[in-house]
């Protein structure tokens, strides 16, 4: 019995990669590698100098999706020749006529075998036509009244068998080899007066500056490394900011709308250490309208938002600049991409888009400098040695009359002054991480002073 082996391309190699817009996910820019294939069964892995039976097969993947797509023969022909230049062949694989299918992708052109393969056939063709006017068994010419259309009827056959085997794939390859250099001449002799252009000085929704990290706001508002928490407080979104509770850390968060990107509700949170601003967490709101609680948490949405996180950054980041839109038609809802944090380093700081596991949370973080990480180990220095001076009353002295731990310790203030003593001296200690006779010591000399 007979058994028909199936050969399937397989990568072996990157040949070069380059960068383009991508036309299979919303034309952001994307960093594409162009792969070279050989055919072999189904579950084989050649080593990556294996060398091709006829010549290698070519593809191209996105590093957005890294779906691997196929190039039809007369494409990567003109790759090879350098008639084309690799940042083309996404958006003319997309938009490519004829329409490829699976006969575009066979080794046709320079297949030296199928070609032995025509000439072989032209040869009997010939003689299969003459044979009807041949006396075979004088070996002289001799027509019969039926030679000539025994001869039409076998020159038609071999005609066809030639056409279906060799003929038809050669001439769509030239078609769409001419569709292509078109298409190419077209877009490179475009006028330019018909060509919009996007420049550093278009405004946009939503900008994060790779040069000193200050961020515009799809509302209009501007957030830089220089915002003190005077100015914001004086700016027009304060008044529909919420301050949030800093988990007994001596900094002040304020939580409020940003505008919307694709449709999606922004809130931005600032933080601030006195007047410093630390760093700013933009989140986007991708659950349905209505009170958010534990029982409408969802993992899937949460991976869905840090997907939009990860596209949009993608986006504000690529190398050539973008019109004012934005769109995302589908996002992912895989969870594991929670694990995955990505990050943007900057000369000022950097830009992360993270997903908290013990906050529940996922938000782009604009960090300026070492600010936050700085403040942290300011306040523990503090505390370190105020400890370690032995003089307990010093200390708690010191907290009572630190600016810095005004608002951390407001929490605990409120407290006292509602006659929950127990509440206050827990809040005290959360803030200033000292210790229970040191709290305890901190609310009675507040009681002392009412």
């Amino acid at each position: 019995m007979a058994v028909t082996q199936i050969y399937y391309p397989c990568r072996v190699k990157t040949e070069t990669s380059f960068t383009a817009d991508d036309p299979w996910n919303q034309n952001r820019r994307a960093t594409f590698a162009l792969d070279n294939y050989v055919l072999a069964p189904r579950g084989a892995h050649p080593l990556p100098d294996a060398r091709p039976a006829v010549y290698y097969l070519r593809g191209i993947r996105s590093s957005l999706d890294n779906v691997e797509r196929m190039l039809p023969e007369s494409m990567s022909e003109l790759w090879c020749a350098k008639r084309i230049p690799p940042e083309s062949l996404p958006s003319l694989l997309k938009e490519m006529q004829p329409t490829p299918k699976g006969s575009d992708y066979e080794q046709l052109l320079r297949n030296k075998n199928l070609l032995a393969f025509v000439w072989i056939a032209w040869i009997f063709t010939a003689l299969f036509c003459t044979m009807p006017f041949l006396n075979l068994n004088a070996l002289v010419f001799e027509p019969t009244a039926n030679s000539l259309p025994i001869a039409l009827v076998v020159a038609s056959v071999c005609l066809l068998i030639l056409y279906a085997a060799f003929y038809r794939g050669r001439w769509r390859r030239a078609s769409q080899t001419k569709w292509v250099l078109a298409r190419l001449e077209a877009v490179e002799s475009a006028p330019l007066e018909n060509t919009i252009t996007m420049t550093k000085d278009t405004p946009l929704k939503f900008d994060i500056d790779r040069q000193d990290g200050t961020i515009r706001l799809p509302n209009g508002f501007a957030i830089g490394a220089a915002l003190t928490k005077d100015a914001f407080q004086a700016s027009a979104v304060f008044a529909a900011a919420r301050r949030l509770d800093s988990s007994g850390m001596p900094w002040t968060e304020y939580r409020f709308p940003a505008g919307d990107i694709d449709g999606k509700n922004i809130s931005a949170t600032v933080t601030f250490s006195s007047q410093l601003v630390l760093s700013v967490n933009l989140t986007a709101d991708l659950y349905p309208p209505g009170p958010k609680s534990w029982d409408t948490y969802s993992d899937k949405t949460e991976a869905a938002t840090k997907d939009f996180h990860d596209r949009l950054l993608q986006y504000v980041f690529a190398d050539s600049v973008r019109g004012e839109q934005f769109h995302v038609e589908r996002l992912s809802e895989d969870e594991t991409i929670l694990a995955r944090p990505l990050n943007w380093p900057f000369p000022w700081g950097s830009v992360d888009s993270t997903h908290d596991p013990r906050g529940c949370e996922t938000y782009i973080t604009v960090s300026y400098g070492n600010r936050y990480a700085e403040a942290v180990k300011a306040l523990q220095a503090a505390n370190a040695q105020a400890k370690s001076s032995g003089a307990r009353s010093r200390f708690v002295q010191s907290v009572a009359n630190d600016s810095d731990f005004a608002a951390a310790l407001e929490p605990a203030k409120q407290a006292l002054a509602h006659g929950n003593k127990i509440d206050a001296i827990r809040l005290a200690r959360q803030a200033t991480a000292m210790s229970l006779g040191e709290a305890q010591e901190l609310i009675a000399l507040w009681e002392k002073k009412t």
